[in-house]
């Protein structure tokens, strides 16, 4: 009675382990998602930065895209886990929306 108690509770700590193991890698998976997602959406938008001087509208396209209220409030997320500032983030996408329109000649 003594082996199977004892047996009982190893099977519910390690059970209890990998469940806890499981929510800590799925967390991580999120936190590199988004990090990769506002890399992506950072270093595409400040490449483009690079040919704003060739557009018809530099300075609205400049102001626009350099912004970085999409990447910024993404990258305050990551850090701090914070998402306050998640409401900002449909704001800066519409920035970056209006930016590249300014491209269009």
């Amino acid at each position: 009675r003594v082996l199977f108690l004892l047996t009982e509770t190893a099977l519910g700590a390690i059970s209890g382990f990998h469940f806890a193991f499981h929510m800590f890698v799925i967390a991580v998976f999120n936190l590199c998602m988004k990090s990769l997602m506002a890399n992506k959406y950072h270093f595409l938008h400040r490449l483009a930065l690079l040919a704003v001087p060739h557009w018809r509208y530099p300075m609205m396209a400049g102001s626009n895209l350099s912004l970085g209220l999409f990447s910024g409030t993404l990258y305050y997320h990551m850090e701090r886990g914070d998402p306050v500032l998640n409401r900002a983030v449909p704001y800066g996408g519409s920035l970056l929306i209006l930016g590249w329109i300014t491209v269009v000649p």
